[in-house]
């Protein structure tokens, strides 16, 4: 099951059905906007089909009470494709409501893409196959063998029959149609699909007698209990860590923090200036010698305005992690009280966008602590430490 990638040359618009409660992960607030390096899950999944070109428009289907706060998280990320609309009461009727508005805001597109908004973990090699396969075939989805045997259950709660898992496969996203195969099969289903159905590839089935091209897929698992956060969270950080390494002088150092950042999927960009353009940064560490509260602010303040104007940029804000090494010659105490009467004026003005942490260290040698530490603070991403000097 697989189909050779070909350049998009029509119009797609995307369907984002995002109108859950979160009811199965027993938090109040709904998992589409639970936050990762302080972004919300919905903002990476509407991202990456923000990005593509050949995407037309993107239709988020959101309860009610969320559309006035997501209308701001389009404002904030610069979500310029994206239009909001009220979701249903289920999972069919959010998408039926998505296509309503699909039909509003552009005119006949030749395919629409369904995903989840807790699908974060897409990429654009994905979606362009699933659109491609969709215009050949008419519909198009992704799938994933099974793990787990597969077992029919009576209604006395005992085996009825044992299925050979080999023959079955998990639906996954993101599913591609025609965008009037799409449109009539939701025009002309029953009220029994609307309020109980999930599956969309066996909708346009039932009503338009298409089959489903099925692409078999990387895992694109969805945020659905408590567990899979954390799973989620590991898996975008792996993905948008990035770090720059500007003017470590110990190169015992430099090699130890490339081998163990690495290893711990951070990506690494070693510079020698912080002018040195190396994008989608989302944290510096930063060695220095002396410390001058000018020269702080002045690299804080750069830092800020690159991060800030760069386009398209994934995470908000970012750390700032300066080493500063203090040799015999300087009075290390005095040192220590300059950068903790520095860190209280630098929290105040910098809250909210760039974090910048201090590690004061009289033996750069001292290879494994600071390396421990250091990939602490980066993976965390964290503002708890804005402002905190770490003496080693």
């Amino acid at each position: 099951m697989s189909e050779s990638s070909s350049p998009v040359d029509f119009d797609v618009c995307v369907v984002l059905p995002a109108g859950g409660h979160g009811a199965r992960t027993g938090v109040s607030t709904p998992k589409q906007f639970w936050s990762v390096l302080d972004k919300p899950l919905i903002v990476y999944t509407v991202q990456e089909f923000n990005r593509i070109p050949w995407v037309q428009k993107i239709i988020v289907c959101v309860a009610k009470e969320y559309v006035e706060s997501f209308e701001d998280l389009i404002c904030q990320y610069h979500l310029d494709k994206v239009e909001v609309t009220v979701a249903g009461f289920s999972r069919h009727q959010s998408i039926f409501n998505g296509i309503k508005k699909v039909s509003l805001v552009w005119k006949d597109p030749d395919i629409v893409l369904v995903h989840d908004a807790v699908r974060p973990l897409i990429n654009e090699s994905i979606i362009q196959q699933v659109a491609v396969a969709a215009k050949k075939y008419g519909a198009a989805g992704i799938v994933n063998p099974l793990t787990s045997n597969i077992i029919s259950v009576n209604s006395d709660s005992f085996p009825s029959e044992f299925l050979d898992r080999n023959l079955y496969h998990a639906s996954e996203m993101p599913q591609g149609f025609k965008f009037d195969f799409l449109k009539k099969s939701y025009e002309m289903c029953a009220n029994e699909d609307i309020e109980h159905g999930t599956e969309c590839l066996h909708l346009v089935q039932k009503y338009t007698n298409i089959n489903a091209f099925l692409i078999e897929g990387p895992p694109l698992w969805k945020v659905t209990f408590r567990k899979d956060y954390f799973a989620a969270e590991g898996c975008l950080k792996e993905k948008y860590l990035k770090v720059g390494l500007v003017n470590i002088p110990n190169s015992s150092l430099v090699s130890a923090l490339k081998y163990h950042l690495e290893e711990h999927h951070i990506k690494i960009c070693i510079l020698n200036t912080i002018e040195e353009q190396c994008s989608q940064l989302t944290s510096v560490v930063l060695g220095q010698t002396i410390v001058n509260l000018d020269g702080i602010l002045n690299t804080i303040e750069e830092l800020t305005e690159m991060w800030t104007g760069e386009p398209r940029r994934i995470v908000q804000g970012g750390l700032i992690i300066f080493l500063i090494y203090v040799s015999k010659k300087i009075t290390f105490s005095k040192t220590l009280n300059q950068l903790q009467k520095y860190s209280r004026s630098l929290t105040e003005k910098f809250q909210g966008n760039i974090s910048p942490i201090f590690i004061l260290t009289k033996d750069m040698k001292n290879t494994e602590r600071i390396v421990k530490l250091i990939k602490s603070l980066l993976w965390e991403m964290s503002d708890t430490y804005m402002g905190q000097v770490f003496v080693l």
